[in-house]
């Protein structure tokens, strides 16, 4: 551990290790099913001949998403927060759809189905600890604003 990383609280570790995961499986299922995915995307007319386009926006997908997580947990960023926030809000809705297309037959292996349903969960859960106290702290959010809030 780096003096850094000692300095960092608990939970921004937490928020981490969990947004970090998530994304390391997210990718290694786009890697396993790229194959199937270009071949639907060129499937449509619109995408024959296309398949960069797909690789172009996961490739941005995964950028934003190392963005997210450097703001966040790197450099104690209130919009990073806020954005880990969206990304998980995001990520319960598909939590949703995959649950749903785990009870459908068809589409993807059971196993491909599994790793985006828990990359989704894992993503959706980091940013349950941005909103622990030490967090706040990190963000430069004031403790005491919360109070005086439901004081008045």
């Amino acid at each position: 551990m780096t003096e850094r990383d000692i300095a960092r609280p608990r939970s921004i570790l937490a928020f981490e290790r969990l947004f970090l995961l998530a994304l390391l499986l997210w990718a290694v299922r786009q890697v396993l099913t790229w194959s199937a995915q270009a071949a639907q995307f060129e499937a449509n007319p619109a995408g024959r001949g296309q398949a960069w386009v797909l690789a172009a926006f996961l490739l941005c997908v995964a950028a934003a998403n190392v963005a997210i997580w450097y703001l966040a947990a790197r450099r104690a960023s209130r919009v990073g927060k806020w954005l880990a926030v969206a990304a998980a809000a995001v990520s319960g809705v598909l939590l949703v759809v995959e649950v749903l297309q785990l009870l459908q037959p068809g589409g993807p292996a059971l196993p491909f189905k599994l790793l985006a349903l828990v990359a989704s969960a894992l993503t959706a859960a980091a940013a349950v600890p941005l909103f622990r106290d030490d967090a706040k702290a990190w963000f430069g959010e004031d403790l005491f604003d919360d109070m005086e809030e439901e004081d008045a």
